[in-house]
C-alpha cells in the first residue's frame, strides 16, 4: 500500500509524501521483526495524519491509508 501511494503521488507529479514514502519503504525493507515493522507502520501513520489534514488524498489513496491504519491497529 505504502508502494501504491509513492506510485500514485509520482503519477500525479505532486511532492506531497514522496520523502515520507520513499523513507517509510527503505525502512520496511530494513525491518528484521515483526515488532520493527509495526513500529515503521506506526511513524507513517502518524505522518499519513499530516498529509490528510493539510494535503490531498484521492479516494484510491484514502483507502489505502485507511487498509494501513487497520493493519496498525490489528496488530499485524
Amino acid at each position: 500500500m505504502t508502494r501504491s501511494l509513492l506510485d500514485s503521488a509520482l503519477s500525479r507529479e505532486t511532492e506531497q509524501g514522496l520523502i515520507v514514502f520513499r523513507k517509510a519503504l527503505e525502512l520496511l525493507d530494513e525491518a528484521r521483526s515483526e515488532v520493527e515493522t509495526l513500529s515503521v507502520l506506526a511513524k507513517l501513520n502518524k505522518a499519513l495524519v499530516g498529509i490528510e489534514a493539510h494535503g490531498y488524498l484521492t479516494s484510491e489513496e484514502f483507502g489505502w491509508v485507511k487498509e494501513l491504519r487497520d493493519i496498525e491497529e490489528a496488530g499485524v
